[in-house]
C-alpha cells in the first residue's frame, strides 16, 4: 500500500538518513519522482521529529485533534510585536516554526518536507540545508508582515503558526536544482480527479502561483504571502548557499579516467515561459509590498491603531489559562472605533465588558491612572449585565487603556431565538494591556526592506543562474 511504503520509508530514513523517494498519491501532492537520490537526510528527519513532537506536546490536552489555543496565543507569531518588541517577535518567529493547527496542517506540511526536503539537503548538506531553513521561516514572516497594509490592519493581532514559511523555502530549492525532474500527481478539477506526470519546475510554478493568486484574494485562515516569502527566499538561498557545491558537482573530473565527465552536467535550467512567469509573479509581489507600505500609511493618517493582550490567570503569578490579543482602531477624532474578532471566549467576554463600561477608550482620563473598585451594570445584546471589577488602571494621552491588573466578576450572555443571562464568570486575576498606537507603515518598514532585497535577487537567480544551479541527473 502507498501509505504503509511511505511509513516504512520514513522509519528506515529516521534511522539510516539515507534517501528513498516514496510512490504515494494524494490530491494537490506530488506522488513520486523519476529517480532516487541517496543522501544523508538526518537534518530532514531531524526537522520531522522535533515537530510531531512539538505538535503532540501542545495538542495532547485536546486529544491531538487541534492545538491548545493558549499555546496558539503565546507562541504563535503575532506581526504587532514586530513594532512592539523585536526580541518577543524574533522568539516568536522562532516558535510558531515549529507549531501546527491540527493533524493535516502538520501532516502534509511535513510530507512536503520529507519529499523535497531529502533531495535538497542532499546537495546542500544538512548545515547549509537548516540554514536554508531557518532564513527561508524568517522571510516568510518578513513578506507576510510587509503585506499588512494590503491585508488589512485587523492581521497584525492574528497569530500565525506552521512550517509552511520554510518548507517553501525548501520548494524554491528544489525549483531551482531540480526543475526537469518528473513528479506525479493528483488534483480535483470540480469533482473529476486528474493526475498525470509534470516537471517539477511545472508543478512548483503552479504551486507558487496559487499562493500568490490566493494572497491578493484575501482569502483567511492561512498566510499565503508568508509561503511566496519562504519560496522566493528559497529560490534565493539556493544560489548564496548552493551555488559553489552544484559548480563542484559540475567540475570536469580526468584523474578519475574517464576524460572530462563531471558528476552532473550543465542543467537546462527553467524555460523561457516559465522564467517570465516568475518574473511576473516577483515583480507584482513587491508592488503589492510597496503598494501595502502606502496603504498603511494611509490608515495611520485617519486613525489610531492598538494591539490588545489580555492574559487570565488563578493568581497573579500563576499559569495562564485564557489568552488572546485583538486590534483596536480608532477614529483620529475618537468618533468612532471597532475591535477584531477574539478568539477565547474568557478574553472576548472580558473585553466586551471593559468597552460597555467604558473603560476601555476614555478620553476624560487621558494621562491619567488609579484604582477602581465597583460594579458597573452594563448593556449586552439587550440584556442588563452586572460587571463588578476591582483593578488598577491607568490610561495613555489618547484616552486609551495601556494597562488594567485585577479581577473581576460577570456573567455570559446567551442569545438563541433570545438573547438571556447565562452563567457567572470569575476572572481571579487578569491582565489587560494596550500597545500602541502602532504605525502601520512603521512596522512594515524594516520587513518590507528586507523582502524586496531578496525579491530582487531571487529575481536575478530566476533570470540569470537558474542553468548553473539546475541538476540533471
Amino acid at each position: 500500500m502507498p501509505w504503509s511504503y511511505f511509513l516504512i520509508t520514513f522509519l528506515r530514513d529516521l534511522f539510516s538518513g539515507y534517501e528513498a523517494v516514496p510512490c504515494m498519491r494524494h490530491a494537490w501532492v506530488p506522488a513520486g519522482s523519476a529517480y532516487t537520490v541517496e543522501a544523508k537526510s538526518r537534518a530532514t528527519i531531524a526537522i520531522i521529529a522535533i515537530n510531531v513532537a512539538a505538535y503532540l506536546l501542545t495538542s495532547y490536552r485536546n486529544f491531538f485533534l487541534f492545538i491548545d489555543n493558549n499555546v496558539l496565543w503565546q507562541y504563535g507569531y503575532v506581526p504587532g510585536y514586530m513594532s512592539i518588541s523585536i526580541s518577543e517577535a524574533i522568539t516568536r518567529i522562532v516558535t510558531s516554526m515549529f507549531l501546527h493547527a491540527d493533524p493535516l496542517h502538520i501532516f502534509f506540511n511535513m510530507y512536503f518536507l520529507y519529499f523535497f526536503g531529502k533531495a535538497v539537503e542532499g546537495v546542500l548538506g544538512s548545515g547549509r540545508y537548516l540554514i536554508l531553513y531557518i532564513i527561508s521561516g524568517f522571510w516568510a514572516v518578513f513578506l507576510h508582515t510587509a503585506s499588512i497594509g494590503f491585508q488589512g490592519v485587523s492581521s497584525i493581532s492574528i497569530p500565525a503558526v506552521g512550517a509552511s514559511g520554510a518548507i517553501s523555502g525548501v520548494l524554491g530549492s528544489y525549483l531551482m536544482l531540480y526543475p526537469a525532474t518528473p513528479l506525479s500527481m493528483c488534483f480535483f478539477y470540480i469533482i473529476f480527479p486528474v493526475c498525470g506526470t509534470f516537471r517539477a519546475s511545472t508543478f512548483l510554478l503552479f504551486w507558487f502561483a496559487i499562493q500568490v493568486i490566493y494572497g491578493y484574494l484575501r482569502l483567511g485562515g492561512v498566510a499565503f504571502f508568508a509561503h511566496a516569502g519562504g519560496f522566493i527566499a528559497g529560490i534565493a538561498l539556493t544560489w548564496i548557499l548552493g551555488g559553489d557545491i552544484v559548480r563542484r558537482y559540475k567540475t570536469p573530473m580526468p584523474w578519475l579516467g574517464i576524460g572530462s565527465w563531471s558528476l552532473s552536467m550543465r542543467g537546462e535550467g527553467l524555460g523561457g515561459v516559465q522564467k517570465a512567469a516568475l518574473a511576473v509573479l516577483l515583480i507584482s509581489i513587491l508592488a503589492m509590498a510597496g503598494y501595502s507600505y502606502f496603504q498603511g500609511a494611509l490608515v495611520d493618517r485617519s486613525q489610531l491603531t492598538y494591539l490588545i493582550d489580555v492574559k487570565i490567570r488563578d493568581t497573579p503569578a500563576g499559569q495562564i489559562y485564557g489568552t488572546s490579543q485583538a486590534t483596536l482602531t480608532i477614529s483620529k477624532d475618537r468618533s468612532d472605533f471597532s475591535m477584531s474578532p477574539i478568539g477565547d471566549d474568557l478574553s472576548r467576554i472580558l473585553i466586551n465588558r471593559f468597552i460597555a463600561s467604558k473603560l476601555l477608550i476614555n478620553p476624560g482620563m487621558a494621562g491619567k491612572s488609579g484604582f477602581i473598585s465597583t460594579v458597573y451594570n452594563v448593556v449586552v445584546q439587550g440584556v442588563r449585565i452586572p460587571f463588578a471589577i476591582s483593578a488598577s488602571i491607568s490610561y495613555d494621552k489618547n484616552g486609551v487603556m495601556i494597562l488594567s491588573e485585577g479581577s473581576s466578576r460577570t456573567y455570559s450572555v446567551i442569545c438563541d431565538i433570545g438573547c438571556r443571562e447565562g452563567d457567572e464568570i470569575i476572572y481571579p486575576w487578569f491582565t489587560l494591556r494596550s500597545y500602541g498606537p502602532i504605525s502601520v507603515a512603521e512596522l512594515s518598514q524594516l520587513p518590507l526592506l528586507l523582502s524586496a532585497i531578496m525579491l530582487l535577487l531571487s529575481l536575478y537567480v530566476v533570470l540569470a543562474k537558474d542553468r548553473d544551479l539546475s541538476i540533471d541527473l
